[in-house]
């Protein structure tokens, strides 16, 4: 998807997030942050969309002088919780410069920070992702994950049914467009407004 795609199939406009853009704000973030060499664990490599956020992430730490690369995981570890977190364990051990791990799911982040416990990295390597589960709000709260990247979903569906009714029933258009809902950064100096959000239903 895309606002490039929307424009090939003739839609009104794109909601959503850009995938290379989210995963640059990811990258710049880790730099900022102190990482100097991060993973971007790939759990479907060749995906275009997960490609794109794994590219951006490298590219805002070159940007920074730092280095990011992709960890492109086999596919029969697609879905499998274990095999992530072995494979995210067994990389940070056989390298000592790592201090940074994105993982391109919430999922995913959760098999990463149990590798990470595993190799007995917590203390040295910071944990990045795409999306959020209660767990991972939950290792922001607590310190133990440095932020992750947010598409805002709710409000993707929400404007998207409340700008479609404006369109049809009244001649509504947005000039803007992509309208774009991320990447939005959700770490501690906004965890405790997005763990209400959470409860209330809103993320």
């Amino acid at each position: 998807g895309g606002g490039d795609k929307a424009k090939e199939l003739g839609a009104i406009n794109y909601i959503g997030n850009e995938e290379y853009p989210a995963g640059l704000a990811g990258g710049r973030y880790f730099a900022k942050h102190g990482a100097k060499h991060v993973i971007c664990v790939n759990t479907v490599p060749g995906a275009g969309n997960l490609e794109d956020r794994c590219r951006g992430i490298a590219d805002g730490m070159a940007e920074a002088g730092f280095q990011a690369e992709q960890l492109p995981l086999p596919s029969s570890a697609f879905g499998d919780p274990t095999a992530v977190a072995e494979a995210i364990k067994a990389t940070l051990l056989g390298d000592e410069t790592i201090d940074g791990v994105f993982a391109i799911s919430s999922g995913d982040a959760d098999s990463a920070f149990i590798g990470m416990q595993q190799a007995g990295k917590t203390e040295t390597v910071q944990l990045g992702s795409f999306d959020m589960n209660v767990s991972g709000l939950e290792r922001i709260r607590d310190g133990e994950q440095l932020f992750a990247i947010d598409q805002q979903p709710w409000l993707q569906g929400f404007l998207a049914v409340s700008l479609s009714d404006g369109y049809v029933n009244y001649g509504l258009a947005m000039a803007t467009s992509p309208l774009l809902t991320g990447p939005g950064i959700v770490d501690s100096s906004n965890i405790d407004a997005t763990l209400k959000g959470g409860e209330q239903g809103y993320r």
